[in-house]
C-alpha cells in the first residue's frame, strides 16, 4: 500500500457505531439487575433495556392508564405540599402526641408574619398598615384585641396584628422605621411575606438607604414579596389637580407601571404594585396575604423562630436572670435541649419550654405535669411541653481549652529516629530548613500519617450506629512552632522595617468625639483625618491596580538576606499537587476550634434529627431561656409595650432563633462570596467587615483564597491566597473563625463595610445614621466547615536574564549574595513566556547564577520564583451594636436631647458658618444670643446668595418639558447667533465715518451686551405654562436643566471667545479698544462659570432688620 500524507487540515467524519457495546458499557447499564446466566455457566448481567417506563408491554391503552396515573399522583403531590405548606397557619398539622404528654390544640394557627419595610423617607410602614383596616369589615378584617395598629402604635410595640374573619387567619405585621437596616434584615428573616412599600413621588435613587436594603434583602434571601404603594393621586397638592380624570388616570398608570418595572429588578416574582387608598387594590392584597402559600426559604427549613410578643423577666445575680419569651414556634421543631440565639447577645440554654395560648395570662413558675398518666388530654397554659434534659442537651462550651503541655514535637518518635541515619546521608552543604519554611527538597507526593494525633484541636466523630452523637474531645498533642502566632500578620516580619510600618498603619485608630463649638471656628483635626482617609483610600487603590498588574510579586531586599526574610516561605513544585501537612505549625487559635471527622455525614444527620426532635411548630408557647442579661430582657419586654416611660423605644421586633446540634461550637467556616459590583473601593484580605452569617452577625477580617473547582480530584487542599477581593462576578471563598453553620449553599452569607472603618459617624438630613447604612460589599453562601483548608500566601521573586545560550541564562537581581542562591537552589522557576527550569549553580558573590531551561528563553523575558505561605484568619467577635443609631424618626417617645452630629460629609468653613445661623435664626425655642453677636462685618460689601427652588417649583418643573430653553438645542439655533453677528456688521459698515477697528468693536460690545441680558438678567419664562416653574432662575441656569459642560453651553461660551479674537485682530490689537473687548469678555464669560451657578451676587446689601417692630438695642462698649 503507498505512502500517503495525512493532511492537516482533512475533514474528520463522525465514526461509524457498531451495535457491539463494550464490557465497561455493559456494566454500567446493568447497575442495579439481577445477574443472568448464560450457557458457560458464567454469572453476565442481563441486558438493560432503555423502555419507557409509561409503556405497559406496548399495549396503548396501559400507556394511557399510566400516563393518567402519573399525571394524577403528580397533582397530588403538589395538593398534598400546598397543604403542608399552610398547615401551620390552621392549626390542624400539630403532632397530637407531645414530648410533655400532651395533645395540641385543633383549633389554634399561627399568624402570617408580613414585614413593613418602607423604602423612602416619605413613606410610613404603620400609615401603610393602618391603611389596610381603613374598610373594616368590608374587607373582613377587624383589629385584634390589645394588638390592633392603633393601640400598638400607641403603646409603642414592634408588632400589631389584624383577623381576617373571613379566611379565619390573622396577620401579623411588622412595622419597620425607614433607615433601619439592621433590625429590618432581622425581621425579614423570620417574615412569610415582606410588604415593600414605595412612594410615587420620591424615586429610589442609585445610594440611596432604599437600594442599600433592597439590594441586602435580594442577597439575604427575601420570602414572598409583595409591592405596595401609599397613593398614586395628589390631586390636593399638584399644580395639574385642574386636569381632566383621564390625564390623571394616565399618570397614574404610569407611574404604577414605572414602579413594577423597578420591583421586578429586584424582585422578579412580583406581578402588581397595590395602591392603599383604593378599595378594590386593598383587597386584592389582603386576599393575596390570607391565601398565599409562603415562598421556601431553603436556609429557614431546618431552624425555628420565634417572634417575641410578650416577655417576663426574672432577675438573678449579677444582674441577669431567667428570661420568658412568648411567641408561636414556627419553622422547624424547637427542642429544649438545643441553645437559642439571640441577635446582639449570643446563644443561651433553653430551661423549658411551656404551653401559652393567646389571651392567657402571664403565668409565675409552673411545676412539671404528671406525665405518668398515658390518656392525652388538651393542653392548658402553663403545661410544659418540653424540658432540658441536662445529660443530652448541648452545653454552651464553644471554644476547647487546649493544654500548653500537651506538645509531642519535644522528643522525636520512633519513625523520626528510624528515618534519621536516610535523612543524614542525602543531607547538603546546607542544613536543612526550620519546619514549615523552605523545604530543602521538593516532594511532589508523600503518604499521609495519623495527622491527628499532632493536632490539639476537639475532634466531633460521627458514629456509625443510630444512637446519640456524642462529641469525644480528645486532646491531642500539637506541633505549633515557637513563632506560629506570627503567621497571624500578613507579611509582617519583626526584623522588616517596612513591615513594622505597614502594621502600624493598618491599626484601627477609635474615633474622636466632635463636639459643636459655639463659634465659626473649623475643625482643623477633622479636615486633617478627611484628607487622610483619602490619602489611605488611593494608596489602596493603587495597590490594587499594582496588584492586578504585577501578581504577587514583590522585589527582593537588599539589605536583609532573602533566607532570612522569607524563612517562612515555602517552594512547591505545584500548589495543586504537592503534598502540605494540614496540621504543620498551626497558631495556638487553632488548639481552640472543633473539627468534625466527616462534615457531610455530621450535617445530614444533625439535619435530619433538627426536624423530628422538640416542639412542633405552630403552637405559641413561652420559651425559658437562662442567664439572659438585663439588656436583652429590656429589649424583649419594649416589644409588648412593657418598658418603661423613661426608657428610650426602638419599635423593633425581638426574634430569637434555635440552633442545631454543635452550632455553638468554634470553626473555620468558609464561604463563596462574589463581590457588588456598585462597591468600588477595595476590599483587602484581613479587612474589618461585618459578615452575617446567616441568622448571626460577626466582626471578622476574613481571609480571601481562589474558589477552584473539582477539590476531590485534586492531591491536595491549597488554595492561593487573594490580597484583595476580586471585582466582576467570579467568585472567591472567604474563611473566617466563627461558630459552626449547617446549611450548606442555602445558608446566605452578607459582607457590609461600617462606615465606622472610614471615620464617618452620626446622621444625614433624613435622620439616617451611618451605623445603619454600611456599604455591601458583597454576598456569596457558606461552603463547609472545614480547618484543614490550606490558603497558601504567594510571593514572587523576580529575575533578569542577562546571558542568554541555547537553553542556559544567567540570571541576575534575584538574589543579591550567594547563600541565598543555594538555600533556595531546589525550587523550580519559571517564566513569564512559559518556560520552567531550575538553578544550577551560583555564579561569584553578588546573586548571579547560572539557571537551564526546557527551551530557549527569550531576552524580554521574565524569570519568577514563587514562594507560599499558609496564612490564618483573626478571631471574630460576635457584633453587639445592631440597634445603636436607628433612625430620629423612630424614637418618639419623651423628648430626647439629640447631641451635636457630625455628619459623614465634610463642610467647608463658609457651608458650616451658613448652616448654623440659618439654624439660629429659624429655631424660635433657641436660646437670645448676646446683642450684636449676628451683626454683620463692616467689610464685607459683597453677600453671595444661592437660590434654591421650592418643593412646589420642582414639582411644577416636571409637569411639561421647559419651552424657553428647549429652542436653544433646536435644529438651527446655533447659526442663528452667526447670522445675527453677520447682519450687524452688515449694517454697522454702512455708517460713514467710523474706521473698521470700531466697527469690530462695536459689533462685540453689542453682541455681548444682549446676551449678558438675555442669558444672565432676565429671570423666569414668558410662557403661561412654565410660569411660576422658573421664576427665580435665569435662562443661563434653565437650559439643559442646570447641568454643566453641556454641547449647547459650551458652544455659547466658545462663541464669545471667538468674536473677541476676531474683533482684536481687526482692530490692529488697539490697546484701548482690546481692554475694551476684554472687560466686555469678561463680564459675559463670568456668570457662566459653574462655580457660580444659581449665585447671586450682592453689592453693598442693607443690614439685616431685628425682626420686630421695636427697634433693636444699642451695642454697649465696656469702658476701659
Amino acid at each position: 500500500m503507498p505512502h500517503s500524507h495525512r493532511p492537516t487540515l482533512k475533514q474528520v467524519n463522525k465514526p461509524f457505531k457498531s451495535g457491539h457495546a463494550t464490557k465497561g458499557a455493559q456494566k454500567r447499564a446493568a447497575k442495579g439487575t439481577p445477574l443472568a446466566h448464560t450457557g458457560k455457566n458464567e454469572a453476565q448481567p442481563a441486558r438493560a433495556h432503555k423502555t419507557n417506563p409509561l409503556r405497559a408491554a406496548g399495549n396503548a391503552q396501559g400507556s394511557r392508564s399510566n400516563r393518567r396515573n402519573e399525571a394524577k399522583q403528580i397533582s397530588q403531590q403538589k395538593r398534598a405540599a400546598l397543604v403542608e405548606s399552610t398547615r401551620v397557619f390552621t392549626g390542624s398539622g400539630l403532632r397530637g402526641e407531645q414530648r410533655a404528654g400532651g395533645r395540641g390544640p385543633a383549633k389554634a394557627g399561627a399568624p402570617r408574619i408580613c414585614a413593613v419595610v418602607p423604602l423612602t423617607p416619605d413613606t410610613d410602614a404603620w400609615e401603610a398598615v393602618c391603611g389596610l383596616e381603613r374598610d373594616g369589615e368590608a374587607l373582613g378584617l377587624r383589629a385584634a384585641p390589645g394588638r390592633g395598629p392603633e393601640e400598638a402604635q400607641a403603646k409603642h410595640m414592634a408588632y400589631c396584628e389584624l383577623e381576617a374573619t373571613r379566611f379565619r387567619q390573622t396577620l401579623q405585621f411588622l412595622p419597620l422605621p425607614h433607615g433601619a437596616l439592621l433590625p429590618t434584615l432581622d425581621a425579614c428573616r423570620c417574615a412569610d411575606f415582606v410588604m415593600l412599600v414605595l412612594s410615587a413621588s420620591t424615586s429610589i435613587e442609585p445610594g440611596s438607604w432604599g437600594e442599600l436594603c433592597l439590594r441586602t434583602l435580594q442577597a439575604q434571601g427575601l420570602p414572598l414579596a409583595i409591592a405596595a404603594v401609599l397613593t398614586l393621586r395628589s390631586a390636593d397638592e399638584q399644580p395639574w389637580a385642574k386636569a381632566k380624570k383621564s390625564a390623571q388616570s394616565k399618570d397614574a398608570q404610569g407611574v404604577r407601571k414605572s414602579l413594577l418595572s423597578f420591583m421586578q429588578y429586584f424582585c422578579p416574582e412580583v406581578q402588581k404594585v397595590h395602591v392603599l387608598d383604593e378599595a378594590a387594590s386593598r383587597s386584592v392584597l389582603v386576599r393575596t396575604l390570607v391565601t398565599s402559600a409562603p415562598k421556601r426559604v431553603a436556609w429557614r427549613d431546618f431552624r425555628a423562630w420565634v417572634v417575641g410578643e410578650d416577655a417576663e423577666f426574672v432577675p438573678e445575680a449579677d444582674d441577669r436572670g431567667l428570661l420568658k419569651v412568648h411567641g408561636w414556634i414556627r419553622g422547624a421543631p424547637l427542642s429544649a435541649n438545643r441553645l437559642v440565639h439571640i441577635p446582639d447577645f449570643g446563644d443561651f440554654a433553653v430551661d423549658r419550654i411551656t404551653y401559652a395560648p393567646a389571651g392567657a395570662k402571664r403565668s409565675a413558675d409552673v411545676a412539671m405535669d404528671d406525665a405518668s398518666s398515658d390518656q392525652p388530654r388538651e393542653l392548658r397554659a402553663g403545661d410544659v411541653l418540653e424540658a432540658r434534659n441536662d445529660d443530652e442537651a448541648d452545653d454552651l462550651v464553644s471554644e476547647n481549652e487546649p493544654d500548653p503541655l500537651a506538645n509531642e514535637q519535644t522528643w522525636p518518635t520512633e519513625e523520626e529516629m528510624a528515618d534519621a541515619p536516610a535523612a543524614a546521608a542525602d543531607a547538603d552543604e546546607l542544613p536543612p530548613a526550620a519546619p514549615g519554611t523552605t523545604p530543602r527538597e521538593i516532594l511532589k507526593k508523600k503518604a499521609e500519617d495519623d495527622a491527628r494525633k499532632r493536632y490539639q484541636a476537639a475532634w466531633i466523630i460521627e458514629e456509625e450506629d443510630e444512637g446519640d452523637a456524642d462529641e469525644d474531645e480528645e486532646d491531642g498533642e500539637s506541633d505549633t512552632g515557637a513563632e506560629a502566632s506570627d503567621d497571624m500578620e500578613e507579611g509582617s516580619l519583626p526584623e522588616e522595617p517596612r513591615a513594622d510600618a505597614a502594621a502600624a498603619d493598618e491599626e484601627p485608630e477609635e474615633p474622636e468625639e466632635m463636639a459643636a463649638d459655639e463659634d465659626d471656628d473649623f475643625d482643623m483635626a477633622a479636615l486633617e483625618e478627611y484628607r487622610a482617609q483619602q490619602r489611605r483610600e488611593r494608596e489602596a487603590m493603587k495597590e490594587e491596580e499594582q496588584a492586578a498588574q504585577f501578581p504577587d510579586e514583590i522585589d527582593t531586599p537588599f539589605e536583609i538576606p532573602a533566607r532570612q526574610r522569607f524563612a517562612r516561605y515555602r517552594g512547591l513544585e505545584s500548589i495543586y499537587t504537592s503534598y502540605w501537612d494540614p496540621y504543620e505549625d498551626l497558631p495556638e487559635d487553632y488548639a481552640r476550634l472543633f473539627q468534625f471527622d466527616d462534615f457531610s455525614k455530621t450535617r445530614k444527620r444533625v439535619e435530619s434529627d433538627a426536624v423530628l426532635e422538640g416542639v412542633s411548630p405552630g403552637i405559641r408557647a413561652c420559651v425559658w431561656i437562662r442567664d439572659v442579661p438585663r439588656a436583652a430582657a429590656e429589649r424583649a419586654l419594649r416589644v409588648g409595650g412593657h418598658a418603661h416611660a423613661d426608657k428610650k423605644q426602638d419599635d423593633v421586633p425581638f426574634v430569637l432563633f434555635g440552633l442545631m446540634r454543635h452550632e455553638h461550637k468554634k470553626s473555620v467556616v468558609n464561604f463563596t462570596v462574589t463581590r457588588n459590583t456598585e462597591y468600588e473601593t477595595p476590599v483587602k484580605s484581613k479587612d474589618p467587615l461585618l459578615v452575617c452569617l446567616g441568622f448571626r452577625r460577626y466582626m471578622a477580617n476574613p481571609v480571601y483564597s481562589q474558589h477552584v473547582r473539582n477539590v476531590g480530584r485534586r492531591g491536595n487542599s491549597v488554595y492561593k491566597f487573594e490580597r484583595f477581593l476580586p471585582h466582576g462576578i467570579g467568585a472567591a471563598v472567604g474563611s473566617v473563625y466563627a461558630p459552626v453553620t449547617f446549611g450548606g449553599a442555602n445558608v446566605p452569607v452578607v459582607l457590609l463595610r461600617m462606615r465606622a472603618e472610614s471615620k464617618e459617624y452620626g446622621y444625614d438630613d433624613l435622620g439616617i445614621s451611618a451605623e445603619q447604612s454600611p456599604h455591601l460589599v458583597g454576598a456569596g453562601s457558606v461552603l463547609d466547615v472545614a480547618p484543614t483548608r490550606i490558603i497558601a500566601k504567594r510571593l514572587v521573586l523576580s529575575g533578569h536574564p542577562y546571558k542568554l545560550h541555547k537553553r542556559t541564562a544567567t540570571i541576575r537581581f534575584m538574589f543579591f549574595n550567594a547563600d541565598d542562591v543555594r538555600y533556595f537552589r531546589p525550587i523550580t522557576l519559571h517564566t513569564k513566556m512559559g518556560r520552567t527550569g531550575h538553578i544550577k549553580e551560583s555564579l561569584g558573590t553578588h546573586g548571579y547564577f547560572k539557571a537551564h531551561f526546557d527551551g530557549p528563553l527569550s531576552q524580554m523575558d521574565t524569570v519568577l520564583m514563587s514562594l507560599y505561605k499558609r496564612v490564618y484568619p483573626r478571631w471574630s467577635t460576635l457584633f453587639t451594636h445592631s440597634r445603636e443609631g436607628l433612625p430620629l424618626h423612630a424614637m418618639v417617645t419623651a423628648p430626647v436631647d439629640v447631641p451635636a452630629i457630625e455628619t459623614p460629609t465634610l463642610q467647608t468653613p463658609t457651608d458650616t458658618r451658613s448652616d448654623e445661623k440659618q439654624n439660629k435664626n429659624t429655631n424660635s425655642d433657641a436660646p437670645q444670643s448676646k446683642p450684636g453677636h449676628h451683626r454683620r462685618r463692616s467689610s464685607s460689601f459683597v453677600v453671595v446668595k444661592h437660590v434654591r427652588e421650592t418643593p412646589e417649583q420642582l414639582v411644577d418643573q416636571t409637569v411639561a418639558p421647559n419651552a424657553n430653553a428647549e429652542w436653544v438645542n433646536m435644529k438651527g439655533a446655533w447659526v442663528i447667533h452667526v447670522v445675527l453677528i453677520v447682519v450687524a456688521k452688515i449694517i454697522i459698515n454702512e455708517v460713514p465715518g467710523i474706521s473698521d477697528s470700531v466697527k469690530w468693536t462695536l459689533v462685540n460690545l453689542g453682541y455681548m451686551a444682549v446676551s449678558f441680558i438675555m442669558f444672565h438678567c432676565v429671570q423666569g419664562t414668558p410662557f403661561d405654562q412654565d410660569s411660576g416653574a422658573y421664576d427665580n432662575l435665569t435662562l443661563w441656569e434653565q437650559i439643559d436643566h442646570g447641568y454643566q459642560y453641556t454641547p449647547a453651553k459650551k458652544y455659547l461660551t466658545s462663541l464669545p471667545i471667538g468674536l473677541f479674537l476676531l474683533s482684536t485682530h481687526y482692530s490692529h490689537y488697539n490697546p484701548w479698544l482690546f481692554w475694551l473687548n476684554l472687560s466686555a469678555l469678561l463680564i459675559v464669560l463670568f456668570p457662566k462659570l459653574p462655580i457660580l451657578h444659581r449665585s447671586r451676587l450682592k453689592f453693598f446689601p442693607r443690614p439685616p432688620g431685628t425682626g420686630t417692630n421695636t427697634p433693636a438695642e444699642p451695642i454697649q462698649f465696656d469702658e476701659k
